[in-house]
């Protein structure tokens, strides 16, 4: 699980250890992702003791088949041949307070346990994991790259918009 915190493709731009890299690249590279997909989320991994820059992520829409999907952003993007998983997204507080500490309160103080509800629903920060899931008759897994597998995920993203990946997390 990784904890990330939603910025803006303005945030994204400004990076500095991006920019320090190669600022041509990186302008060049955003430009691009914001001009070929649709309903883009980026999303800030502070760095850790592992690293010396934090990370982005984006969770965006391909515009010809409707799937949303996350992906690592950097100057280096792409997406592996590599099956997909599904992706849990949920909104936390930067104290780590969640959706379960919402059903928790509500057993003593409703009141205190809608507030809690309406700052995570107002909350710039996210818990991401993957998961595996099941794909026709075949065992729960990750799901492969056929034309009828992305279909079957585009699909889902449309109706539940539900977010498919190749980044384990």
């Amino acid at each position: 699980m990784k904890k990330l915190r939603k910025v803006s493709p303005e945030f994204v731009r400004a990076d500095e250890g991006e920019r320090e890299y190669n600022a041509q690249a990186w302008d060049k590279n955003l430009d691009r992702f914001l001009a070929n997909y649709d309903d883009i989320e980026f999303y800030y991994a502070e760095p850790t003791e592992h690293t010396r820059y934090g990370q982005f992520f984006a969770i965006y829409t391909l515009r010809d088949e409707g799937l949303r999907l996350l992906n690592r952003f950097s100057t280096s993007g792409g997406i592996s041949s590599a099956g997909f998983l599904g992706v849990n997204v949920c909104q936390v507080l930067e104290d780590d307070r969640s959706f379960d500490d919402v059903l928790e309160l509500a057993k003593t103080d409703a009141k205190a346990a809608k507030a809690l509800m309406d700052e995570l629903e107002n909350s710039e920060w996210v818990t991401i994991n993957t998961h595996k899931f099941r794909f026709g008759d075949n065992e729960w897994g990750v799901i492969g790259t056929s034309r009828e597998a992305r279909k079957y995920m585009a699909e889902r993203s449309k109706k539940y918009g539900s977010v498919f990946t190749k980044e384990p997390m």
